[in-house]
């Protein structure tokens, strides 16, 4: 019994998490403005408990900040933060590519299947699943190279998050970014270190956010 409440909880907490994080992608939730928990749990139609999980989750992304007798609230993240991150991510995933190619593990439907999706969600004009399936194809890469640790560092940076706002501030032409992950496809269908570990960290560079405010 106690488990099963436990399970409706985490699922009430995720459905709470994603309408935040929906409220904060579309701009209706502005940097620095204060949650309150009470009418979030009234507008989800569930009690404060899963409101008070959603957001203590969406905290350690770097979404929210809670401060001293004030709340939660939204924080700013900057371009120079996003670029900092894509700094880091562009090295690990560049790794990662170029494991995959030396240990000649095969990825390529996988990798082709993701882009896919990312061009039937950009003629859709879904940003949010587009953001998804784009985060979903580079997990495939960072996952296949075998590497825990290589995992665990990657996945403290919350690229899933990240994407969705670097996808939000670039408005770039969305079929433009799916066909761009064919060149590291290309590179790792010839098992070429040297050239997947090259087409991946240009691609997140080329995507990465101008640092000017």
């Amino acid at each position: 019994m106690e488990t099963a409440v436990k399970k409706q909880r985490g699922t009430l907490s995720g459905q709470v998490r994603h309408y935040i994080l929906t409220k904060i992608l579309n701009g209706d939730f502005e940097p620095g403005e204060r949650l309150i928990e009470m009418k979030i749990a009234r507008q989800m139609q569930t009690s404060q408990a899963p409101v008070r999980e959603a957001i203590r989750e969406l905290e350690s992304t770097g979404l929210l900040e809670t401060l001293p007798n004030r709340g939660s609230r939204i924080r700013k993240i900057s371009n120079q933060e996003l670029s900092d991150i894509y700094d880091v991510r562009a090295q690990l995933e560049g790794y990662a590519a170029e494991v995959i190619c030396q240990n000649q593990v095969e990825t390529t439907d996988q990798l082709e299947d993701a882009v896919e999706r990312m061009l039937a969600a950009a003629a859709k004009e879904n940003m949010m699943l587009f953001a998804s399936i784009n985060h979903e194809f580079h997990s495939i890469i960072i996952k296949n190279a075998g590497n825990e640790i290589l995992l665990k560092t990657w996945q403290t940076l919350h690229i899933q998050i990240k994407t969705f706002l670097i996808v939000n501030r670039l408005e770039k032409n969305l079929v433009e970014m799916a066909n761009s992950h064919y060149k590291i496809i290309d590179a790792f269908k010839k098992f070429d270190a040297e050239q997947a570990r090259f087409e991946v960290i240009s691609h997140i560079y080329k995507n990465r956010p101008d640092i000017v405010e």
